[in-house]
């Protein structure tokens, strides 16, 4: 064989790698939504006798022209199917003993030898869904659903254009038309909005359609529903009325369901196949991008009846989706699927990945491994091809230590985690998708803000730690709510400085006063951005000093929402601050014991502030222990803090401002409102940077 001869037959495709994993993703998207709505599944044959394919069509239409005729060795005339209603039909007529109403969905492969473009090939695949044995327009009802909710999940949005084939041919008939014309005329209305006005009256010509009754018919079809309703409502046309009737009941569903911002009444809609009988629907994508229909359907109440013959009603009506103008879309946005959402690196340690691969399956995990032994660069790089969201490298040093590199490519964030609690990792990094954050600096130690306050609990501390382990100065994460003015904190505690840098990311939008929600508190919190980057907060306190500090030993505390702030004075903080710049991680531990002993609180979170002069300025040392996600901070910058030492020197020098300076060097100014021992505002200000 010539390798010229290798090639795929006109208007027909082979699908691999990515593609073949969108269109699977579409098929089982769709299969999902149609089970969802109580449709079972069918399987009809491709090949079909012609003649019962060509049955409803005159010689002269469209759909037989595109039809692929073949035969067999017994010379009998055979085709291929051009759509699944038709082999529906044959389905049904030739199972009398189905129990009615029966409702299905078949996704399979269909045939058109018909013009080639975007979105449309010559072998495509069809996802219908039919019922038979329901009159009325509710189960219409239910289809227009099915359509918004299966476009929807797929992430398109769309516009479902419908009218009424009682109502076309009820305005057929009082325009004065021929009835052996009517499915000529149908055929060219369904062209009106791919030809001009000139092109629409050369095709009516051609067939013997009259000037006046073409600007009659025409007439008609410009008007929108409510406009033709009262124009024709009360001509005496049999077709005409009930056409309009049905319109009007799927009207009033449609309105009732909050369906309406989906579909347009569209009067020149027509649908060329002749076996519509009632209500019809196209799709389209909202933004106009693709021209043709991306999905389709009608009510067809006499095609089974006909291949029975039984003299009984079989009232149908199904819709169609495009599987193949679908995939288009979705490869065009570059919608990334996986096929495989952990791939493993097992660098030699092949028992254990295997082991690994397994476990994650069995938790419904899709997996694959590196088994070429490829250097960690390349394998890598590969994977990063394939937009695989979750690398595991099985390093040997780690694997001493019992733990495991875990890389979540989506985000690149990488953490090292004990091999016990890998398996809740992994499940909650799939189910967080994307983060979407900004890194600001309050004054020093850096603050991350996620978009979005949707996450979970173990969701937020996983995120917390991602993005701990990433960037060493980041010493918090907060979450903004996209919907409301809201700040969460990763540990449920409240966090002055984030407050501040939330104020900031606000006011982006609001150049106005921004008022803030915040956890840990019950108050509304107002802010504004000032020149120079500078954020003030306005803090509702309300309170005497004697209900805001107490004393614990050898403490000062002052209560804050959410937090307490254990004061040491200088001179008994000297030692402290010794210590942690000789051996930091020991007199963290030790000053956490402390707030567990001495400092007892059901606040979430405990700061203990360590004082010393700089410059004739109070500096702080804060160390903060957050218990919801159990970490202890150092050298982080505080506004918490700040604000429970303004506070408390209020109480001592009855000093209301105060300018503090941070760990970092950076100052925050703080200003008490009040008088005498009761204070009513605090307002907080200093420096915010964007990384």
């Amino acid at each position: 064989m010539k390798s010229e001869e290798l090639k795929n037959v006109r208007g027909s495709i082979d699908y691999g790698g990515k593609d073949a994993i969108i269109r699977n993703f579409i098929s089982k998207t769709l299969q999902e939504t149609f089970e969802k709505y109580g449709y079972s599944p069918l399987e009809t044959s491709i090949l079909c006798y012609y003649d019962i394919l060509a049955l409803k069509y005159d010689e002269d239409n469209d759909i037989l022209k595109e039809i692929y005729k073949v035969t067999d060795q017994g010379n009998r005339n055979l085709a291929l199917r051009y759509d699944l209603t038709v082999p529906f039909a044959k389905y049904i007529a030739s199972n009398t003993n189905i129990k009615l109403p029966y409702k299905r969905y078949e996704i399979g492969k269909v045939f058109r030898d018909g013009p080639i473009k975007k979105g449309r090939t010559r072998e495509f695949v069809q996802c219908d869904i039919d019922s038979v044995g329901i009159e009325g327009q509710m189960i219409e009802a239910e289809l227009i659903s099915i359509f918004v909710e299966g476009y929807r999940r797929l992430g398109i949005d769309i516009i479902i254009k419908y009218n009424n084939r009682k109502l076309m041919n009820g305005i057929i008939e009082i325009c004065n038309i021929d009835n052996d014309k009517t499915s000529q005329v149908i055929t060219i209305i369904d062209k009106i909005e791919k030809l001009s006005y000139e092109e629409i009256k050369l095709e009516f010509d051609k067939i013997g359609i009259k000037e006046n009754q073409i600007e009659t018919i025409m007439k008609y079809l410009k008007m929108e529903f409510n406009e033709l309703n009262k124009v024709i409502k009360n001509v005496s046309n049999i077709k005409l009325k009930e056409g309009l009737n049905e319109i009007e009941k799927l009207n009033r569903y449609i309105k009732d369901l909050n369906l309406t911002e989906y579909v347009r009444f569209s009067p020149t809609l027509a649908r060329g196949q002749e076996y519509y009988t009632g209500t019809i629907f196209e799709v389209y994508v909202a933004n106009g991008s693709i021209k043709s229909s991306i999905g389709g359907g009608g009510r067809y109440d006499n095609m089974i009846g006909e291949f029975i013959n039984d003299g009984k009603k079989y009232p149908a009506v199904g819709i169609s989706f495009g599987l193949d103008v679908i995939f288009e879309i979705l490869r065009e946005k570059q919608t990334y699927l996986y096929n495989t959402e952990v791939y493993i690196i097992p660098r030699e340690n092949n028992t254990l990945a295997l082991k690994i691969a397994d476990e994650l399956r069995k938790n419904e995990v899709k997996v694959d491994i590196e088994m070429n032994n490829l250097k960690l660069k390349k394998a890598l790089s590969i994977i990063n091809e394939k937009k695989v969201p979750i690398v595991i490298i099985l390093g040997e040093n780690e694997i001493k230590e019992n733990k495991i590199i875990i890389k979540d490519m989506k985000n690149n964030f990488q953490i090292l985690e004990d091999m016990k609690d890998y398996m809740e990792t992994i499940q909650e990094i799939l189910s967080i998708g994307e983060i979407k954050y900004n890194i600001l600096n309050p004054g020093g130690n850096k603050t991350a803000l996620i978009k979005g306050c949707e996450y979970t609990n173990n969701q937020k501390k996983l995120i917390n730690k991602m993005i701990m382990d990433k960037y060493s100065q980041v010493e918090q994460v907060g979450f903004l709510s996209n919907i409301i003015n809201r700040l969460e904190m990763a540990g449920g505690e409240f966090c002055m400085n984030a407050t501040r840098c939330a104020i900031y990311e606000y006011s982006k939008e609001n150049k106005e006063k921004v008022e803030l929600s915040v956890s840990g508190t019950n108050k509304k919190l107002i802010g504004r951005k000032l020149n120079d980057n500078k954020v003030e907060v306005k803090l509702d306190i309300g309170k005497n000093i004697e209900d805001l500090i107490e004393t614990k030993n050898d403490f000062t505390c002052v209560k804050i929402d959410g937090i307490l702030i254990a004061i040491l004075d200088e001179e008994k903080s000297k030692k402290y601050i010794q210590k942690l710049r000789e051996n930091e991680e020991t007199t963290k531990n030790e000053l956490k014991q402390l707030m567990i002993t001495e400092i007892a609180s059901e606040e979430k979170a405990i700061g203990i502030m360590l004082l010393e002069k700089e410059s004739g300025k109070i500096k702080i040392n804060p160390i903060v222990w957050v218990k919801e996600i159990d970490t202890v901070f150092y050298e982080t910058a505080c506004g918490s803090g700040s604000l429970g030492i303004a506070i408390y020197n209020y109480l001592k020098n009855k000093d209301k401002k105060i300018e503090l300076i941070q760990p970092s060097g950076y100052s925050i100014n703080i200003e008490l409102e009040g008088n005498k021992n009761y204070i009513k505002n605090a307002i907080i200000s200093g420096i915010i940077e964007e990384e």
